[in-house]
């Protein structure tokens, strides 16, 4: 079974999420890392596969081709301690799990749901490649 969580109000759906592509360019995964949320961890505990969907004017927008794949490997590093596959993001994978290390609540949070997951995590990113992305404030 996969999740499907819409990333910054952008899409509308069920379940959302509110991951910043600002947070990625200015390497804030204290904050990235908080925006988790807890049924996405629970999800993931119970081995399903996670989908974010996002929309951005590029093709890959910067949480498929970043945050994603980071997310993913910090969950599989602090849960069955598997090194990084995704070696390209390195210096991102080294903020986020400092983010962690400094954190003594979002470590908390992290190994609650890791003594409860079976499985690697499986969280994927479609980015919806739009001419421009929608102000969703102005738009209300």
């Amino acid at each position: 079974m996969r999740v499907v969580y819409n990333n910054l109000g952008q899409i509308t759906g069920h379940r959302m999420c509110y991951f910043r592509s600002t947070d990625i360019e200015q390497h804030n995964y204290h904050r990235l890392l908080w925006s988790v949320t807890d049924e996405m961890l629970y999800y993931i505990s119970k081995g399903h596969g996670i989908v974010i969907k996002e929309k951005s004017i590029k093709k890959h927008g910067k949480i498929e081709r970043i945050f994603i794949p980071v997310l993913n490997d910090l969950i599989n590093y602090l849960y069955f301690d598997k090194p990084p596959i995704y070696k390209h993001l390195k210096h991102h994978f080294a903020y986020a799990v400092d983010a962690v290390d400094k954190d003594n609540a979002l470590s908390r949070r992290f190994v609650f749901w890791g003594n409860r997951t079976k499985r690697e995590a499986n969280i994927r990113c479609k980015t919806i490649k739009v001419n421009k992305e929608p102000n969703v404030v102005y738009e209300l």
